[in-house]
C-alpha cells in the first residue's frame, strides 16, 4: 500500500439539527481520499433527499479535511495491522480491526469472558470472539478502515 499524507485524508460529516437548531457536526465515515469522502457524501445525500425526504436530525452532510482543527477531535486513533520484523503483516499480534473492536469495547463497557464470549455492559452476550464483535461493530457502522489501511471507531462525539 501506498503512504498517503494526512493532508490527503477527509471526513464526511453530518451537520446534526434538533427541532431545526443547530447541534454541530458527527462524523459518519473514516478518513479516506478525497474522491472516496465524495462517493461516501454522496450515497449519504441521495439517501436523505431520496428516502427520507430531507426529514430527520441530519441537515447536512460535507467533506471535510483531517487537518482542519475543527474536525480533529472527531477522529479517533487509527488501528493498524500488526508488522512483524520481516516487514510482513504478523499474525501473532491483533490485526487492527479487532483493535479498534477492543478500543470500542473498553470505552462502551463492553468486555472479553471466558469461552470467547463478548457481553455488553448489562453482562448479555453479543457474539463469541473479538472478530465476530468488530464484524458486528462494522455492520453497525462503528467502526470503518480509513484509505490509509487502518481502522477507526466511528466516535459519537460532536463539535460546534
Amino acid at each position: 500500500m501506498s503512504t498517503i499524507n494526512i493532508e490527503d485524508l477527509h471526513i464526511v460529516v453530518a451537520a446534526l439539527e434538533s427541532q431545526g437548531n443547530f447541534l454541530g457536526y458527527a462524523v459518519v465515515s473514516a478518513p479516506l481520499t478525497y474522491e472516496q469522502a465524495l462517493d461516501v457524501w454522496q450515497s449519504k445525500e441521495q439517501y436523505k433527499i431520496g428516502v427520507r425526504k430531507g426529514l430527520g436530525h441530519v441537515r447536512q452532510f460535507a467533506v471535510r479535511s483531517i487537518a482542519d482543527p475543527r474536525f480533529q477531535p472527531l477522529i479517533t486513533r487509527g488501528y493498524a495491522d500488526a508488522i512483524g520484523r520481516d516487514g510482513k503483516r504478523s499474525f501473532k499480534g491483533d490485526v487492527g480491526i479487532v483493535k479498534a473492536a477492543k478500543a470500542w469495547a473498553k470505552a462502551n463497557g463492553y468486555k472479553g469472558n471466558k469461552g470467547g464470549w463478548i457481553k455488553d455492559s448489562a453482562g448479555n452476550s453479543v457474539v463469541q470472539g473479538w472478530f465476530a464483535f468488530a464484524t458486528w461493530l462494522r455492520q453497525r457502522q462503528l467502526l470503518a478502515e480509513g484509505s490509509d489501511g487502518r481502522w477507526y471507531v466511528l466516535s459519537t462525539e460532536v463539535v460546534a
